[in-house]
């Protein structure tokens, strides 16, 4: 069986084939990912034979990276984000150019400890109707729209203010691998009230929502947030929590767990069951209730 340097035939080769298609930021911070990789994992192979080798990557090993890595007080989530770099380049060489090895990375971007420790940590916060009410009264009219489309349809901030005409295709929105931060084709609903906000937008360009005709800066949208959500008296959210506001409300409406996922992109329902997937003891008790 062959053995493949994971820096020389691996790794290098997928951020050359791959980058270009991926958005600026996503290049940025894939390239300092692949920075630290090779820097651990230089003169690392794989193969399926020779595993417990002193230069094969096996569990062993990619369970160091991640030790070593938490010693420096980097986040364990943060972690997971750089193993899955590797884990992603691992499977398109095995997809694409026929390589015959194991993925030693699959199934092991975090350890199970900080798994649990992550998700009791998560933060829960959403924007409840009377503090959405409230912040609608205080928000010009440009913020409340983006307020109220973030609610309704769970994009990503950089998702809406990025929104182009031609990604609108009736009740859809549809994505091209460059524009989601799954780097898949993606489709987004729309409902009947994140519509009309659409319909009332200025076609001003190729954006829909604009500032005096100009792209929406970040900075600007979360210094005006952060200024009116103290005034109400909820400077504990985040702009973030607003989509996980929708995420939770279409559960509340009934919907499934894969509805979310969809909706809100993720490229794996697990990390849509991390954030929404509760204990829901109260729902239960009702089953409960019209049982016998």
């Amino acid at each position: 069986m062959p053995a493949y340097s994971f820096v020389d035939d691996i790794l290098d080769p997928y951020m050359r084939e791959c980058s270009s298609e991926k958005r600026i930021s996503t290049q940025k911070a894939e390239s300092s990912i692949a920075n630290r990789l090779r820097e651990f994992f230089v003169r690392h192979y794989i193969s399926f034979s020779d595993s417990k080798m002193k230069h094969a990557i096996n569990g062993s090993k990619v369970r160091e990276y991640r030790e070593r890595r938490k010693e420096k007080g980097v986040n364990p989530l943060t972690v997971r984000r750089e193993l899955a770099l590797a884990s992603a380049a691992c499977n398109y060489a095995i997809a694409e150019w026929d390589y015959s090895m194991p993925n030693p990375f699959e199934k092991r971007l975090i350890s199970r400890k900080d798994e649990r420790a992550v998700r009791h940590k998560r933060r829960k916060r959403i924007v409840t109707p009377a503090e959405q009410k409230q912040l609608i009264l205080r928000l010009s009219p440009l913020l409340q729209d983006l307020l109220l489309f973030s609610v309704l349809t769970g994009l990503r901030q950089r998702e809406m203010i990025e929104l182009r005409w031609d990604q609108l295709h009736g009740n859809q929105i549809h994505f091209e691998p460059e524009q989601q931060k799954n780097g898949t084709f993606g489709k987004r609903g729309l409902s009947k009230a994140a519509q009309e906000i659409i319909a009332r937008q200025p076609d001003e360009g190729e954006l829909v929502f604009t500032r005096n005709g100009k792209k929406i800066e970040q900075r600007w949208l979360q210094r005006e947030y952060k200024k009116i959500r103290e005034e109400v008296g909820i400077a504990d959210t985040v702009w973030k929590d607003l989509r996980k506001t929708c995420g939770t409300r279409m559960l509340a409406a009934g919907g499934r767990i894969e509805d979310v996922k969809n909706q809100l992109g993720h490229s794996d329902v697990r990390v849509t069951q991390e954030v929404y997937a509760e204990d829901d003891i109260e729902g239960t008790l009702e089953v409960l209730e019209r049982v016998g």
